[in-house]
């Protein structure tokens, strides 16, 4: 079928996986680190969230929080930009596998109040970020992301 020339291209049958569509790097940073140096890494990554591990240990499976643009914000809001990672931090960090739907993942979203979650593998190993921001860009790239 076309419209004005151009193919439809129907909806896939197969539901989009987090891992499909999550980012798969993270930016990470320890407890100890100010709220300034978290903005700053998050913004020369572009990422929407940094993980905050235990010291000297990478994020392989030390997750002690998460810190997300809206914690930023509200430490700004507060008059407090100058805290810690473990100030600003939200734990526990909600977590979906990688395998798991994109339809699944916004459940959990909306279930938990939060605008993003950690994405692992199956063996639970920290793999990237899904924010809400990659859910819209799913819905909005056409591709069915509610089969």
């Amino acid at each position: 079928m076309t419209v004005t020339g151009k193919p439809l291209t129907p909806y896939s049958t197969t539901p989009p996986l987090v891992g499909d569509v999550a980012k798969l790097d993270l930016v990470s940073c320890d407890r100890e680190t100010p709220a300034v140096e978290v903005a700053k890494l998050m913004q020369a990554a572009q990422s929407p969230a940094v993980v905050v591990c235990e010291r000297g240990r990478e994020p392989a499976m030390h997750v002690w929080g998460v810190v997300s643009a809206g914690d930023i914000v509200r430490a700004i809001a507060a008059g407090d930009p100058r805290s810690s990672a473990t100030a600003l931090a939200r734990t526990p960090v909600i977590r979906i596998r990688a395998t798991q739907t994109v339809r699944e993942a916004a459940r959990v979203m909306d279930a938990a109040r939060v605008t993003g979650l950690l994405v692992t593998d199956d063996d639970g190993r920290p793999r990237g970020w899904l924010s809400s921001a990659d859910l819209v860009a799913q819905l909005a790239s056409g591709k069915d992301a509610m089969p």
